[in-house]
Formats: structure tokens, sequence, C-alpha cells
């Protein structure tokens, strides 16, 4: 069963041929608004922390310091888990959803999943939802995690995320 802050993996909505795997925000029938870098949950602002920064943080999350913007953790029910920020109120390009700025009411077998990079990820309020049949099964530790460097033509393998359990 999926609940509100499993990461699922999944068939894209843009091209089923491409898997994604992204966190779950909205489960059918809720009510969801992004406004103003804030996610409203059935009209209730989501909490979330704002975290300081440190270098076992950086070194965690594979990041340099001057990518890092804001890192935090957000509650979705009282689980918590990690999300970033950049600094810009702005919506990414990729982020046009919902185009009326208002909220959207999630269809019947159907999800709303939004990366944890909230900044850059392109996830439903780029697409929309997930229906239920795209949905592959739930993603429990990363095996495998590599990060693209524009100096490189090989991608890096960061060995600090190898076989991690998911937040």
């Amino acid at each position: 069963d999926i609940k509100r802050g499993d990461v699922i993996v999944f068939q894209s909505p843009e091209d089923i041929d491409i898997d994604c795997v992204k966190r779950v925000v909205g489960l059918p029938g809720d009510k969801i608004l992004w406004q103003q870098q804030r996610l409203f949950i059935n009209g209730t602002p989501q909490k979330t922390i704002k975290q300081p920064i440190s270098t076992k943080l950086l070194e965690k999350f594979s990041l340099q310091p001057n990518s890092l913007d804001k890192l935090y953790q957000e509650y979705l029910g009282q689980e918590p888990h990690w999300i970033l920020h950049a600094n810009s109120n702005e919506a990414h390009p990729n982020q046009t959803w919902p185009q009326n700025a208002g909220s959207f009411v999630v269809p019947e077998e159907s999800y709303i999943v939004f990366g944890d990079n909230r900044s850059e990820s392109r996830d439903s309020r780029a697409w929309g939802e997930v229906p239920r049949s795209y949905i592959k099964g739930k993603v429990l530790m990363v095996l495998w995690s590599v990060q693209q460097d524009s100096d490189h033509w090989l991608p890096a393998v960061r060995l600090n995320r190898l076989a991690k359990l998911i937040q």
C-alpha cells in the first residue's frame, strides 16, 4: 500500500520507457497546493525546519558548499525527510503545475510526487499526477549512485550513498 512519504519507482508520465524515483506527497482525494515554495496538503502547510549547514551534511548528500542553498527537514505527517530548496522563490522552469496556482484534488488511483531537491526536480509540478498503474514499487535503498560532473565525461560514483537505506 502506498503511503504519504514513501519513495517510489514509477514510469514517467511523459515517457513510459523511463523510470523515475520520487517521494509521494499526495494521495487519492488529497487537496494539494504548492505556493511560494511551500507544500500544503488538505489546507495544512507541511512543517519544514531549516537545518544549519555542516561538513557532515555536505558529505551525506554529496554536495559542495557553493551548491547548497537551503537544507530543510520536511514532515509529511510524523516522519521527517530531507529536502533541498534554492534561495529563490521563483519556480524552476520545470515546475509549471498547477497552472492556475490554486489547489489540485488528486484523482482516484493517482498520486502526486515531488523530488526531494525541490528547486531542481522535474516531478508532478511539471506533469501532474502519477496513475497507480505506472507505479512499480517502493524504493528501500540506494544501491548505486553517480553524479555527472561537467569537468569529466564519466560520471563520478558517490561512494557515501552506496547501499544506503531511504529515509
